[in-house]
């Protein structure tokens, strides 16, 4: 949890944004489900979710497929 701090908005969302299987609509970060999902979403992705729930108020959701 120390290292949240060095953590820039931007450059986590950035980060998540190039991800399969992640998307971010304003404040909600949707996440698909498998067999959707390419399950390229590791530790390091999820300790960034964690920081922008937690510390952002982003909600995060499980989704089977994304909406256009």
């Amino acid at each position: 949890m120390d290292n949240w701090k060095d953590y820039k908005d931007f450059e986590v969302i950035q980060s998540l944004e190039k991800k399969h299987d992640i998307r971010i609509k304003g404040n909600t970060i949707e996440e698909l489900l498998p067999p959707a999902s390419k399950r390229d979403v590791g530790k390091g992705s999820r300790g960034k979710i964690d920081f922008l729930t937690i510390y952002r108020g982003y909600r995060h959701i499980w989704v089977t497929e994304f909406k256009r």
